[in-house]
């Protein structure tokens, strides 16, 4: 290996180690002492990593991106023994499964269940759920019976990283250390963003279209995207079938009991009488949600290319030339 090259990883595993820890501790602190401004903090600086990377002028060298992953995937690991504590979807998501085969219809009963979250430094904390389903019903069912979900959201990460590989930006957006710490947290995403990915990178014909067909009845952003990309494109087609498999997949559950369904799956309500309230809660903001950031960091990775390329053809557009060439800029 060339000394130029040698010193080109040995920077990007210090950047690596040092913006992983960086935000490992915002993580830590923010979600355990209840700082509101930390799942914005994360979200935002996954844009700014891939966009600062760019524009200091780092390597497209595939050896870098192996050391990224690489180590985003020792800092998830770690983070899954050491303690972590950003979300409980690990820990209820799978159960929901249960509730529905033992004949309860899990958007009006609630899944009650004791689990042990592992909080930062190795504190334990016994945490009783009681919770209604707030997804789409085939999410609880996207799983692997007796693996921890988490291990199961690290493999869903891995295995979308290594489907966008060739596209190198779009392997160090979604292969970032901050990405791998959320799979490692257990949010139920990333098996959606895998499902997706394989629909709209990884497949071509009938198992895309399977891949999203399975998307459509996990998570509600997952139609929200699929729907907005047939409007881009124009495709009527797309559209109303978008519309149609949704409704498909909650036919059994609107037969069953309609509200309590428009208010946890259609709303995200997380309470079946939301409507008989004269309102619903739980649709929350980015800067509440870590996990909502995502799903741009996951469109911008598979559609930074066009994004920018539309950005360079509409100069007239006010800040669009600007924005482009900010984030194109290079070392001179």
């Amino acid at each position: 290996m060339r000394p130029g090259v040698r010193l080109g990883l040995l920077l990007a595993a210090l950047l690596v180690v040092t913006w992983s820890i960086a935000i490992y501790a915002i993580a830590t602190f923010t979600f355990v002492l209840g700082i509101p401004p930390g799942p914005a903090l994360l979200g935002i600086s996954g844009f700014l990593f891939v966009i600062f990377y760019h524009r200091l002028g780092g390597s497209q060298d595939p050896s870098h991106l192996k050391i990224l992953v690489g180590f985003g995937l020792v800092l998830a690991l770690a983070s899954v023994v050491l303690g972590n504590g950003m979300t409980d979807e690990w820990a209820t998501t799978p159960r929901y499964a249960y509730t529905l085969l033992a004949g309860r219809d899990f958007y009006t009963t609630t899944t009650k269940f004791t689990y042990v979250q592992v909080l930062p430094f190795l504190q334990y904390s016994t945490r009783v759920s009681n919770t209604y389903d707030n997804y789409l019903p085939l999410l609880t069912f996207l799983q692997v019976p007796g693996l921890d979900y988490r291990y199961f959201s690290l493999g869903c990460w891995l295995l979308m990283v290594y489907l966008v590989r060739k596209d190198f930006f779009a392997a160090l957006t979604l292969g970032q250390p901050l990405v791998a710490l959320y799979a490692a947290n257990g949010f139920n995403d990333f098996v959606v963003l895998l499902l997706l990915t394989l629909a709209f990178v990884g497949y071509e014909g009938r198992r895309s279209r399977v891949a999203q067909v399975l998307a459509l009845g996990a998570k509600q952003f997952a139609n929200v995207f699929v729907f907005l990309y047939y409007v881009i494109k124009r495709d009527a087609r797309g559209m109303v079938l978008t519309v149609v498999v949704t409704l498909a997949f909650l036919l059994p559950f609107l037969v069953w009991n309609w509200s309590a369904t428009i208010c946890n799956a259609g709303l995200a309500a997380g309470d079946p009488a939301c409507l008989a309230r004269g309102g619903y809660f739980g649709i929350g903001e980015f800067l509440d949600h870590a996990n909502y950031w995502l799903w741009p960091l996951w469109a911008a990775a598979l559609y930074h290319r066009p994004l920018l390329s539309f950005l360079r053809s509409h100069p007239r557009w006010p800040g669009a030339l600007w924005i482009y060439r900010w984030l194109t800029r290079t070392p001179s």
